[in-house]
């Protein structure tokens, strides 16, 4: 499989995810935009340790919402994808 398949299969894991947390029920604290939330990146990387790690971008999630980024990588797990980074932003 080639790196952009492996990425695009993440998105559309990662936009599974979130289909089912808005299906809910979810946490009233975590501040959604519930309509247009998506997974629009996702990507591999070396961090300045020398640690190599892949993340995803949230869309329409506050940056500072912990508990839902932790969802997510939970979610992420059940679907095979072990310690992938959840970044939200608007």
């Amino acid at each position: 499989m080639s790196r952009q398949t492996v990425f695009q299969k993440l998105i559309r894991d990662t936009n599974t995810v979130l289909r089912r947390l808005a299906a809910g029920p979810h946490q009233t604290d975590w501040t959604v935009n519930w309509g247009d939330l998506a997974c629009r990146q996702a990507g591999a990387g070396i961090d300045d340790w020398g640690n190599p790690f892949t993340a995803v971008w949230v869309e329409e999630v506050a940056p500072d919402n912990p508990g839902f980024q932790a969802a997510v990588t939970a979610g992420l797990a059940d679907l095979g994808w072990p310690s992938v980074q959840v970044y939200t932003e608007w």
